[in-house]
């Protein structure tokens, strides 16, 4: 039944334009809501950072100035063999951890053992968590999404420009703090959650979220690749992760 002088509902023109007005505002509020997603994800990985870097410091001073180290200095398999074999016999496969990338991703398990709170260092995704829990087999193995570079595992010569050095068991032993001789320009971590390199909004230029040794945290450009040629033992060939002249040498 129609109400006198009212009208009956909206006309299809009227519908039209609603809709037209719906999907004008969204084209607009979206690009706004995933850059302001984008912001709070980065908030959080600087907060997750500087805490990894503040453990590191804590951690240092506790065992000689040294980075945690999985292993037996010299020894590249001992300890992370441990790492390897950690999936219960049976299952076809194993982990096989490299030297570089078990240090590097699992280092929160040698803090953890040597007593300290890692809840902001280790992975802060949940269901990551529980991924590791399953593929490890182990809950005291512990990875994290802020990855420590290589260069705190390996002495400076290892690093020089061109052909590999020969794999001898001097060049891998932690390296010491004081080693880093450009704190403010040193990257010393990579938030890999937010990817490796990301994609700038200007499309043209990728961009790294790095821990650095006076544990500041920067959104930095990332830079070239610094001509470091394959190393043995799971090592990645990135900026950051390796570094001519390791420890004591400069990312930015």
């Amino acid at each position: 039944m129609r109400l006198l002088g009212g009208r009956g509902g909206f006309t299809l023109i009227e519908l039209l334009a609603v809709i037209a007005i719906v999907a004008v505002l969204v084209a607009v509020l979206m690009p706004a809501l995933r850059a302001a997603r984008r912001s709070a994800q980065t908030t959080v990985h600087h907060s997750n950072m500087r805490e990894c870097l503040n453990v590191i410091s804590l951690y240092a001073e506790s065992y000689g100035s040294s980075f945690p180290f999985i292993g037996v200095a010299g020894r590249p398999g001992a300890g992370v063999n441990e790492l390897n074999d950690l999936e219960p016999p049976g299952l076809g496969h194993s982990y096989n951890a490299g030297y570089f990338a078990a240090n590097a991703l699992h280092w929160p398990t040698v803090v953890q053992r040597a007593g300290f709170d890692i809840a902001a260092v280790a992975d802060p995704d949940d269901d990551a968590r529980e991924a590791l829990l399953d593929r490890y087999g182990s809950s005291n193995t512990l990875g994290s999404a802020y990855q420590l570079s290589h260069t705190t595992v390996a002495t400076p010569a290892y690093w020089q420009v061109g052909p590999a050095p020969i794999a001898e068991a001097r060049y891998f032993r932690p390296m010491r703090v004081h080693q880093v001789r450009y704190p403010s320009a040193k990257g010393l971590f990579l938030a890999t959650r937010l990817g490796m390199f990301e994609r700038g909004a200007d499309k043209k230029e990728d961009w790294v979220l790095v821990g650095f040794g006076d544990n500041s945290v920067s959104r930095k450009a990332a830079p070239a690749m610094n001509g470091i040629e394959y190393r043995p033992y799971s090592c990645w060939n990135y900026p950051i992760m390796t570094t001519v002249d390791g420890i004591e040498g400069r990312d930015y």
